[in-house]
């Protein structure tokens, strides 16, 4: 059964919400726990991905049309590897009290 426009519209902004919500809790915490990613870190995070789908960059770029950093961009790759962080400092932290 479908949805009504009125009913999607309806949806889709409480979830645009919680969606800026997450992030802007997200990157407060990393702001808070001074977590930051270098570019190299970021690369190299891109290219251990691409090693365990098993895909070189240029293989990957023929499959999918793309570069790996434009589907990162499109995927939200980079706040994937805050959030990570995130969470592995926040249960250090709590372990450890």
């Amino acid at each position: 059964m479908g949805m009504s426009k009125k009913a999607f519209e309806k949806q889709a902004k409480v979830v645009a919400k919680n969606t800026v919500r997450q992030e802007l809790v997200l990157f407060a915490l990393a702001k808070e726990y001074d977590i930051k990613i270098s570019d190299k870190e970021y690369k190299d995070y891109l290219d251990k991905l691409l090693k365990d789908a098993g895909y070189t960059r240029s293989q990957y770029e023929k499959a999918a049309g793309m570069s790996i950093e434009e589907y990162a961009d499109q995927n939200n790759l980079y706040d994937t590897m805050v959030y990570d962080k995130v969470m592995v400092k926040v249960l250090k932290d709590s372990i450890a009290k």
